[in-house]
């Protein structure tokens, strides 16, 4: 009986990405990551919800999935 290894998941956010982020960060203006980060928080679950109806609807469903990928990719949670 052979046994395989998990491979491990990525890190759930990637620290270049974060990086870069904070290099756009101008001196005295609110903390752009905080910002990202706050309006993904208050955006994701309504966009989620959207595909709680029964039938999911390809168009739309396509439509809320694209958004939440991308709005997570421009935070480095590319695994997401």
């Amino acid at each position: 009986l052979m046994m395989t290894v998990p491979t491990p998941l990525p890190p759930p956010v990637d620290d270049e990405v974060l990086e870069m982020l904070a290099s756009l960060q101008e001196p005295g203006e609110p903390d752009l990551l905080v910002e990202l980060v706050t309006l993904f928080l208050r955006d994701t679950p309504a966009r989620l919800r959207e595909l709680e109806p029964r039938p999911l609807v390809a168009g739309p469903t396509a439509r809320v999935a694209h958004a939440v990928k991308g709005s997570a990719g421009n935070l480095g949670a590319t695994y997401m």
